[in-house]
């Protein structure tokens, strides 16, 4: 899916396609025995109800009518709760008809992908959804 470049030439900015690797996107889907949420008051002890700042950090809460094309790239062997949040982001993707791929399985663990092939259908991603 080709993407609308007349309107970056015309010097529109912001964020035009979006790499993201294993993580945690929604807080408030993270599991109550991690490690961030047993110290949430140290993570966000900068406002008067950490829990309800929380509640709104992470690149899901972002992500309302639409979001930028994104590539979403996780193992499985990974921390089983980085599939549960990449599938929830996934999902997100979806219900706003948000051009996205998923790459999984791409090595072992918490690591990115490095052989050729993996970084070509990043950069093909890439190249189908930025301005050149």
């Amino acid at each position: 899916m080709a993407t609308d470049r007349s309107r970056f030439a015309e010097g529109e900015t912001g964020i035009q396609a979006a790499v993201l690797g294993p993580g945690i996107f929604d807080y408030a889907l993270m599991s109550k025995t991690r490690n961030e949420y047993r110290h949430i008051d140290i993570y966000c002890n900068t406002t008067p109800d950490p829990q309800k700042a929380w509640s709104r950090q992470g690149g899901a809460c972002a992500i309302k009518d639409s979001a930028a094309p994104t590539l979403l790239f996780c193992n499985t062997d990974d921390d089983p709760e980085y599939s549960t949040q990449a599938e929830h982001l996934v999902n997100l993707l979806r219900n706003t008809d948000t051009p996205h791929r998923v790459l999984r399985d791409y090595a072992t663990g918490h690591s990115v992908p490095t052989s050729p092939a993996h970084i070509t259908q990043i950069y093909t991603f890439l190249k189908e959804h930025t301005a050149e």
